[in-house]
């Protein structure tokens, strides 16, 4: 490895200066494509990260939404049941 950094960096000083300029142009451009293409697959990564949860959120709230009425009819069916056992026991008094 160090002895290929050697032949490359031999090989640049031998190079014309326009010549080793545009390599460092067409190797910049190339950089920030590939940041360009880094930065959209974050964002893309990020947007279904965002659509997975939200998702997610729609279906607890329709699950909290059913424990909230299943709780409400189990507290009517307590009232009623609480309601008939105090008639009953009132009835038994008389």
């Amino acid at each position: 490895m160090a002895n290929e950094n050697k032949t490359k960096t031999a090989k640049i000083m031998t190079l014309p200066l326009p010549q080793i300029l545009d390599e460092v142009e067409a190797a910049a451009a190339d950089a920030r494509r590939a940041a360009d293409e880094a930065r959209q697959a974050g964002i893309d990564a990020a947007e279904g990260v965002r659509r997975a949860v939200g998702e997610e959120l729609r279906r607890i709230e329709a699950i909290a939404d059913e424990v909230k009425a299943l709780a409400l009819v189990i507290a009517s069916s307590l009232h009623t049941a609480a309601t008939d056992i105090h008639t009953q026991a009132s009835t038994m008094k008389q």
